[in-house]
């Protein structure tokens, strides 16, 4: 069974990068791993949904975070989350 890699959007103000661009989205695919991100996650990093070639986006974080094995962030999630 693959691994399920998940990369959240960053909550916290003025936190501007991503846990996870598209090269390294494309190299994880490329090792049998299944990806999903939530949409625009890269938006304040300059790289859009589209850009994420083989990733399955979510509409939200719940739905992103569901079944996830590993989730990327680059600052810890909040209580809510």
């Amino acid at each position: 069974m693959p691994i399920k890699i998940c990369a959240a959007r960053e909550r916290v103000p003025g936190e501007h990068r991503t846990a996870l661009v598209p090269e390294i989205a494309k190299k994880y695919l490329a090792l049998g791993a299944t990806v999903t991100l939530e949409s625009t996650s890269g938006l304040e990093s300059h790289f859009m949904d589209a850009g994420y070639e083989g990733v399955s986006i979510a509409d939200s974080l719940a739905q992103a975070y569901t079944g996830s094995d590993l989730i990327l962030r680059v600052t810890p999630p909040s209580a809510e989350e």
